[in-house]
């Protein structure tokens, strides 16, 4: 349109130099070698040009300003995607302050959404591919296909990271919060004085009430002696309720594990490096509810190898510790 109407306006100007010309006359003229004929001839050469390049032009501009279009409603669709991931990426990231088990549901939806966002691009990939040009030097955006598919790769490698890490601490943390809930619920069945404590005594029945095949005869009986030992390893005559729970959450553990390898390993995945052969509290509790976290915490015995924080902790340790729960003297 610009075009079209400089054209028109220099067009106008000639016709009206063409009429001045032709008023003065055709003569001789020392100060030109230019004739009359000769301006003819060039005025008719150049309105051909007009008409030959002027529709070339037009269409031209047409051309990019269809282009231009086609730029911005890519940068509209890829900005929206963009958008999308870095939500998804938010979201996956502030599942840390879940339990394990429901932080590995909560990262299979999400997984979900990123297949969605996926099939987007592709669909926004296959629309623009015959105008390729304007994937390139998009002045309206800084994403492209190519960028975005990282982005999206990206995603999906940090759900993939957090779905291994949630695998592992529900494997330390042994328990889902409604086990936990019945734990502590049958230790304060048997808490007949409400002082938070078992004698060892009520601290028979209530084991024998979950299972545990244990003889009336507490003192003689070694399968409860064998329990004491770990349980109350001080001898002070009660059980705790965080005793009490450590100790049930311990054997759940245990059901979990094919092998103390198994259990080394989930340790190991929680780990910055995902190798270092102690663990940190704080990595225990970016991966555990608190008081999971806690009580996890409180079970492992300190590093003493060097070479580590001063609150590093065995976790190898641990495992050869928990592993004595299997012994048969202690099967229920």
């Amino acid at each position: 349109q610009w075009y079209q109407r400089r054209v028109a306006i220099t067009a106008g100007k000639l016709r009206d130099t063409e009429k001045d010309i032709r008023d003065i006359g055709d003569y001789d003229n020392p100060y030109t070698y230019w004739t009359y004929q000769q301006l003819e001839m060039v005025w008719k050469n150049l309105t051909n040009l007009i008409r030959k390049h002027g529709h070339s032009v037009v269409s031209e501009i047409h051309r990019q300003e269809t282009v231009d279009e086609n730029r911005k409603m890519f940068a509209e669709y890829a900005t929206q995607i963009f958008d999308q991931i870095n939500k998804l990426k938010a979201e996956c990231v502030a599942s840390d302050s879940m339990y394990p088990e429901e932080k590995q549901s909560f990262l299979q939806k999400r997984q979900i959404d990123v297949d969605k966002v996926k099939d987007q691009l592709i669909i926004l990939e296959r629309k623009m591919e015959p105008q390729i040009e304007c994937l390139q030097g998009n002045p309206y955006t800084d994403h492209n296909i190519i960028t975005l598919n990282h982005e999206i790769a990206s995603l999906e490698q940090l759900i993939r990271t957090l779905k291994a890490q949630a695998h592992a601490a529900f494997q330390i943390s042994g328990v889902e919060p409604e086990v936990l809930e019945e734990i502590r619920s049958s230790f304060y069945h048997f808490d007949r004085d409400k002082s938070q404590k078992l004698d060892y005594q009520e601290f028979n029945d209530c084991l024998t009430s979950l299972g545990f095949h244990l003889s009336e005869d507490i003192a003689t009986d070694k399968k409860f002696h064998a329990i004491l030992d770990i349980v109350d390893t001080d001898r002070s005559g009660t059980v705790g309720i965080e005793e009490y729970v450590q100790f049930m959450v311990s054997r759940s553990r245990t059901d979990l594990f094919a092998n103390k390898r198994e259990l080394i390993e989930s340790f190991e995945l929680l780990t910055e490096t995902g190798e270092r052969e102690y663990i940190l509290p704080k990595e225990i509790y970016k991966h555990l509810p608190k008081k999971e976290a806690k009580m996890c915490i409180a079970r492992l015995p300190r590093w003493t190898e060097g070479g580590a924080p001063p609150d590093a902790l065995d976790y190898q340790a641990f495992a050869d510790e928990l592993f004595k729960l299997q012994q048969p003297q202690v099967d229920n």
